[in-house]
């Protein structure tokens, strides 16, 4: 998965400055230009191997908090094998086409314009265009970035000062490109969220909190990060979260621990680890 993920920062994101909508960048290099290596047509008739395959598209609509069209905002439309990428219009639409007929990572980039980046996932169908059903909103992130390199670790405060992590030195590995070694954050509202495969915080949208980690993904070398939301005030001490984070290579919700409310009102994780970051979603166990 780490050769897949490395893929989409080296092929994909250059492919968003370079491409129009619908650009392909291939995710391998196998491919022939021998004529005679090519398979023979169906002999009864058919299709046959050489015919092309079945293609769809996805379309959406991408906005910010105030529900404000972005256009120019960059979007990829990724698979292990290919990464298409696409923009938004003035209206802040967009329709990635030609894409294989199975699951999509979608990628919203935001931060060029300060904002975080959407990760969230596509089922298509072939032959046709399936729109996300509903606007993908892109958050506010922190106006200042925070250093938190590799060689140093320690503890950053993120999100306008909601969202605290902690690594240990020689910890926290930056995806390729992010030489300055800074983070940023964003609180997102739990209907901001983008549509993912599960959605365990519907009918929990009050209590529900989440926040988004950039640049993405952040990833934990050795060891896990330390996790933390401040002031938690509105929930009960003791008060328990099921954390689920938003997977860099498919866009799936995983579950990821448990997090609790001590006394200091402060939510901290109690079960299972964090080994890296993009999206994190905390909700609550009660309604």
């Amino acid at each position: 998965m780490r050769k897949w993920l490395l893929a989409v920062v080296i092929m994909g994101l250059p492919a968003c400055d370079d491409g129009g909508a619908g650009a392909e960048t291939p995710r391998h290099d196998d491919a022939s230009t021998d004529a005679d290596a090519q398979p023979d047509a169906d002999p009864d008739g058919g299709e046959g191997p050489d015919a092309a395959a079945p293609t769809a598209s996805a379309a959406g609509k991408i906005v910010d908090v105030d529900g404000q069209p972005l256009p120019g905002a960059k979007v990829l439309a990724c698979t292990p094998l290919t990464c298409f990428t696409t923009e938004a219009g003035q209206d802040g639409t967009f329709v990635a086409e030609g894409l294989p007929v199975m699951a999509h990572k979608m990628q919203v980039v935001g931060e060029p314009l300060g904002l975080a980046t959407a990760l969230y996932y596509q089922e298509v169908v072939a032959g046709q265009v399936v729109t996300a059903p509903r606007p993908i909103v892109l958050s506010p992130l922190d106006a200042d970035a925070q250093p938190w390199t590799t060689a140093d670790g320690g503890t950053v405060t993120l999100a306008g000062g909601r969202l605290r992590l902690g690594a240990a030195a020689g910890v926290v590995k930056y995806p390729l490109g992010h030489f300055d070694q800074q983070v940023r954050g964003a609180q997102v509202a739990a209907e901001d969220l983008p549509p993912l495969d599960v959605e365990p915080w519907i009918g929990k949208e009050a209590g529900t909190l989440a926040f988004t980690v950039s640049p993405e993904p952040l990833v934990a070398k050795a060891g896990a990060f330390e996790v933390q939301v401040l002031d938690v005030s509105t929930a009960e001490v003791g008060a328990t979260y099921r954390v689920y984070g938003v997977a860099s290579e498919t866009a799936e919700l995983e579950e990821l621990g448990r997090a609790e409310v001590g006394a200091d009102g402060t939510l901290s994780l109690t079960q299972g680890e964090i080994t890296w970051l993009t999206t994190l979603i905390f909700v609550p166990d009660a309604p």
